[in-house]
C-alpha cells in the first residue's frame, strides 16, 4: 500500500504541476516568448514532485544519484553528448528515404522565415543563404555548447523520471515491463503539448490520438536510452545531459523539407514514427542490456 501511495503521489505533482503551468502557456493569453518559456518552467515538474514525495511520503526511497564518475564513464558522456545526433541524423536519412521529399533548397524553412519577417527582409538578410548558415549553427550548436544549456532543463525530467519514476517501476515490475511503462506515463505527461500541436502538428490523420500514441513510443525508446546511460554511469547527469542533446538537434531535419511541409507525425523529428525507427531499434537494444544487469547485477 505504501509503494501505491508514493508512486500516486509522485504521478500527480508531475502531472499536476507540469499540466497546470501548460495550462496558463497554452491559453494563448501570453507572448509567445513567455509561453515559450514558461512550457520550459513544466519541465521542472518532475524534480519538484521529487522534492514533495520526500515530504508527503518519508518512507518512499527518494533520491537521484549525481555522481560525476567522469574518468571511468567518460565513454558515456561522449555518448550522451554525440549520441543523439548521431541517431537523429539517422532518423532524418531514413525519413527522406522513405517519403523522398528532400528538398535542398530548403523550401519550408524559406517559407516560414518569409512568413515572420517579410520577403524584402528576407532577401535584405541573404534570401536562401541565410537559411543555411542558421541549419550549420544549429547544428554546430547542438554538438557543442546546446546540450550543456538544455541540460538544466533536462535535470527537472531526469530528477523524476529517471532518478525515481524508472528504478521504482523496474524494481517492481522487472526491467522490461517497468521501462515500458515509464515510457508509457512519459508520453502521457505530454499530452497537452500534444494535443496542442507541439510535436506533431493538429491537421494529421488520427489527431490526437496517433499523436499521443507516437509520443508513447518515443519516450519508451529515449526512456530506455536515457535509463541506460544512468545505471551504466550509475548518476542522472550524463542522461539529463543526453536529454539535453535530444533537445538541441531534434528538429534539425525540418530544414530540409520542401515547401509545403509535411506529416509531422512521421518525421523528420526523431519523435515521428518513422524517423524513430533507429531511436526504437536502440532503445530495444538499450532495454535488452538493462534486462541482462538485472540478471547478473555485478555488470552494473
Amino acid at each position: 500500500m505504501k509503494e501505491y501511495k508514493s508512486m500516486l503521489h509522485y504521478l500527480a505533482g508531475s502531472f499536476g504541476i507540469a499540466w497546470l503551468v501548460w495550462a496558463i502557456a497554452l491559453s494563448g493569453k501570453l507572448p509567445a516568448s513567455s509561453a515559450q518559456w514558461l512550457t520550459t518552467v513544466g519541465m521542472f515538474a518532475p524534480l519538484l514532485s521529487t522534492v514533495m514525495l520526500k515530504r508527503s511520503c518519508p518512507e518512499a526511497n527518494v533520491g537521484f544519484r549525481l555522481n560525476l564518475n567522469f574518468k571511468r564513464g567518460w565513454m558515456f558522456y561522449a555518448v550522451a553528448m554525440w549520441g543523439p545526433a548521431l541517431i537523429t541524423f539517422a532518423g532524418v536519412a531514413v525519413y527522406f528515404a522513405v517519403f523522398r521529399n528532400y528538398d535542398a533548397n530548403m523550401g519550408y524553412m524559406e517559407t516560414s522565415v518569409i512568413a515572420m519577417y517579410g520577403e524584402e527582409a528576407y532577401q535584405a538578410q541573404g534570401g536562401l543563404a541565410i537559411i543555411k548558415a542558421m541549419a550549420k549553427l544549429q547544428i554546430i550548436q547542438a554538438v557543442t555548447v546546446a546540450p550543456f544549456f538544455n541540460a538544466i532543463s533536462g535535470f527537472g525530467e531526469e530528477a523524476g523520471w529517471r532518478g525515481w519514476l524508472y528504478p521504482t517501476l523496474c524494481s517492481r515490475l522487472g526491467a522490461a515491463k517497468g521501462m515500458v511503462a515509464g515510457g508509457v506515463i512519459w508520453g502521457l505527461w505530454h499530452l497537452p503539448l500534444t494535443v496542442s500541436g507541439h510535436n506533431y502538428g493538429t491537421d494529421y490523420l488520427g489527431w490526437p490520438v496517433l499523436g499521443v500514441v507516437a509520443m508513447m513510443i518515443f519516450c519508451t525508446s529515449a526512456g530506455a536510452c536515457l535509463y541506460w546511460l544512468s545505471l551504466r554511469c550509475k548518476s542522472i547527469l550524463p542522461s539529463a545531459l543526453a536529454h539535453g542533446a535530444i533537445n538541441a538537434i531534434a528538429a534539425v531535419g525540418n530544414y530540409w523539407l520542401p515547401s509545403d511541409g509535411a506529416n509531422f507525425l512521421y518525421g523528420p523529428n526523431p519523435a515521428g514514427l518513422v524517423a524513430g525507427l533507429p531511436l526504437l531499434v536502440l532503445g530495444i537494444l538499450a532495454m535488452w542490456d538493462i534486462t541482462r544487469m538485472e540478471k547478473t547485477p555485478m555488470a552494473l
